[in-house]
């Protein structure tokens, strides 16, 4: 074999590979590395040193395993393995995955140690992100199931709380017994009403698979993650709003979401608990240079200078955890074509501001026509949802101006309306086990066409993808549980009065 391969093979197969190649002499300490200490982590050959060169390099945290487990392989095993953070030329740190084998000489003694350290941050950094991925993915599952399972309950607490005020307001009590009753009355609605606030804000946080992008309204937002964050604030810090009203801007919710509630906890975590009162958290929505700007400042502890270049970086952590949350809502606000920024003073706090594009066509908000309101006319009412108590209800809120007939089974709808296609008005829960309203809407449209617009869903949280994209596609109104009566009698009168007036429309024709 040639003579100089012999000497310089080392040379060259660590001249082939990316890796930091080390050679290491158990006894002196002496380690040879290869070109991968520059092209890996920036060290000159001249300046990577030895074993304690090296061991310095190792994180502090992870540095007394590392050395241990060296330590126990050169004594017994052949292999070594291990991953721990590595110094980088530049001062970041770096997750390595090292490895070495032990060569010994024929009385079993180390002599030396040859081994490859590979970056592989980049590698935990996706695996990281795709385990918080699918753990967020199952949050958010579990959290829309539980808001539509706590939705239909709350649909009839609330009408039936209605009905009772309703009737209340009916008996002809004298004052003095009518206001204790009403004040009561009065008190669940308010504790429901909060209920239903809470659900909403679980559902705008658990939609892991919709990517829609569409006009925001970030103050809305802002309140849902400040309702999400409260249990986290209460008690370090005072809220303080200044919600100005801004254009509507292009973005995604839940994502846009993700990120203010983010924030939102990253400033209470940097205030101590037990002085609320001392203490402020601070959210403002402003428009500035044609953009929206959100800021969340908080009078906590602050960055450190040196550290406040890296609180973006992923992996990059001032508390526990992964260090990516920071990272993540950078890379959700630079998808959304928008700008992160950070100010911190030690001592003082730290305020984040958020720049956002100003959406350029906003979607029409629907509004029940005055006229329907006003429509005296008795309707039929077909109504569908497989919870026996909305059916009731429904019955009761709607039984007195109009005809309702209900059922649990959208099988049962379909054969009546095959007898008798003239119900005015189709109230259909959107979500059911047997039949979903989308399936009775394929159904109604294949056979009844013209009573499609009549058709309006209900919903205790649309949680699946194939209903979120039917209620994106579909001209049908859709009210979510729970609905105040007055607002589902108005929704009602203004369905009936379309089908009528087409009724009517058709009388002329003919």
């Amino acid at each position: 074999m040639d003579e100089r391969w012999e000497r310089d093979r080392f040379e060259w197969i660590a001249r082939a590979l990316t890796d930091a190649i080390w050679d290491l002499d158990v006894e002196t300490g002496a380690i040879e590395w290869s070109f991968g200490v520059g092209t890996q982590f920036g060290y000159s050959r001249e300046r990577a040193g030895g074993f304690d060169w090296w061991t310095d390099n190792v994180h502090p945290e992870d540095r007394p395993r590392v050395v241990d487990s060296i330590g126990s392989a050169i004594l017994d095993d052949e292999f070594w393995s291990d991953e721990y953070r590595f110094r980088h030329a530049d001062g970041t740190w770096r997750t390595v995955h090292d490895r070495g084998v032990v060569i010994r000489n024929e009385h079993r003694r180390a002599i030396r140690m040859v081994g490859a350290m590979t970056d592989i941050s980049e590698k935990k950094l996706i695996e990281a992100r795709l385990k918080l991925a699918d753990r967020m993915a199952t949050i958010g599952m579990l959290a829309a199931g539980v808001g539509h399972e706590i939705n239909n309950p709350l649909a009839f607490v609330l009408g039936n709380i209605d009905i009772a005020v309703e009737a209340l307001e009916s008996t002809g009590l004298p004052e003095d017994r009518l206001e204790p009753v009403r004040a009561a009355l009065t008190r669940a609605s308010e504790g429901a009403s909060r209920i239903v606030e809470i659900s909403r804000d679980l559902r705008s946080f658990a939609r892991p698979d919709d990517a829609r992008i569409g006009p925001v309204d970030v103050r809305q937002v802002l309140q849902s993650s400040l309702s999400m964050a409260q249990n986290e604030i209460r008690h370090r810090a005072r809220v303080v709003k200044n919600l100005l009203v801004v254009p509507p801007v292009r973005g995604n919710e839940s994502r846009l979401g993700q990120v203010f509630l983010n924030l939102l906890i990253n400033a209470s975590q940097a205030i101590d608990e037990g002085r609320a009162n001392e203490n402020e958290i601070r959210v403002s929505v402003s428009v500035t240079d044609g953009r929206v700007l959100v800021e969340v400042s908080d009078t906590g502890v602050g960055i450190e200078p040196a550290a406040l270049g890296e609180v973006f970086t992923p992996f990059f952590s001032t508390k526990q955890g992964v260090g990516l949350g920071l990272s993540i809502c950078r890379d959700i606000v630079a998808a959304h074509g928008g700008d992160i920024e950070v100010a911190s003073t030690l001592g003082v706090g730290t305020t984040f501001r958020v720049f956002l594009p100003i959406a350029q066509a906003t979607e029409p908000t629907v509004s029940v026509d005055a006229s329907a309101a006003r429509l005296s006319a008795r309707l039929r009412v077909l109504v569908i949802d497989d919870e026996p108590a909305i059916l009731e209800l429904l019955q009761q809120i709607l039984g007195v101006e109009h005809e309702v007939r209900v059922t649990t089974r959208a099988r049962d709808a379909l054969e009546w309306l095959s007898r008798s296609p003239s119900y005015d008005v189709i109230l259909c829960d959107l979500m059911m086990p047997e039949m979903t309203g989308m399936e009775f809407h394929a159904k109604v449209s294949e056979r009844w066409p013209d009573l499609v617009p009549r058709l309006l869903f209900v919903t205790g949280g649309a949680f699946t993808t194939a209903a979120r994209q039917f209620l994106a596609t579909t001209t049908n109104r859709c009210l979510e549980k729970p609905f105040r009566n007055a607002v589902l009698r108005d929704v009602i009168r203004e369905v009936g009065a379309r089908s009528l007036a087409d009724a009517q429309s058709l009388k002329l024709v003919k």
